[in-house]
């Protein structure tokens, strides 16, 4: 049972009441001290950069959008370090690669993968962009989204899935730190690619999609070095036929049980994980206490998981490590408008 306290670090929505990203502190399974970290317009999406505490945010500036770099060190804490615009529309996601001090960013709207530096000196420069051009059969497909991008972590290179196109694309920086396409893995028609995770011990990667409310299982070939498409689960009760927008997915530290969330179903299903991780189970699938959990995550201890909703609060599920299983707390969080949840790693 968790003995220390975390931080977590909330990204949202500033169309209602939030003020920007929120911090609190988190300890036994109750959040605290919640404050406004940053006063940013739309900081929907954050990563960490751990090693120099900063926190890494997509936001809308004053004349584009971009990335917004936060200084997180107790004498400047939530000042802002350095901001790039480089964007029409700002972005939804964003990583980072620290060992070389890389910044992903995945553009819903514009269908652009970038990839940025950041220095020691907290100041961000683009390296290369690259514009995908596509469609699906979906209403919500009618050209390109890329909706994730993160360092691939079974080979060289970076992964960004297309929800417009159906696509997981693999690319890599040339000499001349040019994007280069590798490859594309299509995914079934109509389905919707947005997150991907990855197992721990196994190389596998697990995709949500969105349109279709399913995870697809993805081993990774070696000597192909690309992903292979397995078995597909989907996150929805049989009989529910009312719209429902797949979420975020996350992995259980020791491999053993996966997270997603529901859009509209507005729950929280949790899978058990084969030993060789190619097949799922569905064990629980449990209300996620309010409307639109947009993002959640595990605590660094893997007790607990928070779980931020869109159009309502945030709220805390107790975790059985043995079983997997979930228990809605009844605490309820003034953390509005959801969309992103970073808990810090212990050093």
């Amino acid at each position: 049972m968790q003995d220390f306290t975390e931080t977590i670090y909330f990204g949202s929505y500033t169309r209602a009441s939030s003020q920007g990203i929120y911090e609190a502190s988190f300890y036994q399974g109750q959040l605290e001290n919640i404050k406004v970290l940053a006063s940013l317009k739309n900081p929907t999406y954050l990563a960490l950069d751990k090693k120099a505490n900063r926190l890494i945010s997509v936001a809308e500036l004053s004349n584009k959008s971009g990335l917004a770099v936060i200084d997180l060190l107790p004498e400047h804490r939530g000042e802002i370090l350095s901001y790039l615009e480089y964007s029409d529309h700002v972005p939804c996601y964003v990583s980072y690669d620290p060992e070389n001090s890389l910044i992903y960013t995945a553009n819903y709207h514009d269908a652009i993968l970038s990839v940025l530096s950041l220095g020691k000196d907290g100041q961000i420069h683009l390296i290369d962009q690259v514009q995908h051009v596509g469609k699906g059969p979906h209403p919500n497909q009618e050209k390109a989204h890329i909706h994730f991008a993160c360092p691939h972590p079974f080979t060289e290179g970076i992964l960004c899935c297309d929800l417009g196109s159906d696509l997981i694309s693999h690319y890599r920086l040339d000499k001349e730190m040019k994007l280069t396409k590798i490859s594309d893995l299509s995914l079934k028609a109509g389905s919707g690619p947005r997150h991907l995770a990855f197992h721990p011990q196994r190389k596998v990667a697990y995709l949500l999609s969105e349109l279709t409310s399913e995870v697809t299982v993805l081993p990774f070939n070696l000597s192909t070095s690309a992903f292979q498409i397995a078995s597909s689960y989907s996150l929805l009760p049989d009989k529910w036929t009312d719209f429902n927008s797949g979420a975020a997915i996350h992995l259980s530290q020791d491999g053993r049980f996966l997270y997603a969330s529901n859009r509209g179903h507005n729950s929280i299903v949790v899978f058990s994980i084969s030993p060789d991780g190619l097949s799922l189970k569905k064990i629980q699938c449990i209300s996620s206490g309010d409307d639109f959990p947009r993002d959640f995550q595990l605590s660094i201890d893997n007790h607990w998981l928070i779980c931020g909703h869109q159009k309502g609060l945030t709220r805390i599920f107790k975790r059985d490590p043995k079983t997997g299983l979930l228990k809605l707390l009844p605490d309820i969080y003034p953390i509005p408008e959801c969309v992103c949840v970073l808990p810090s790693p212990l050093d």
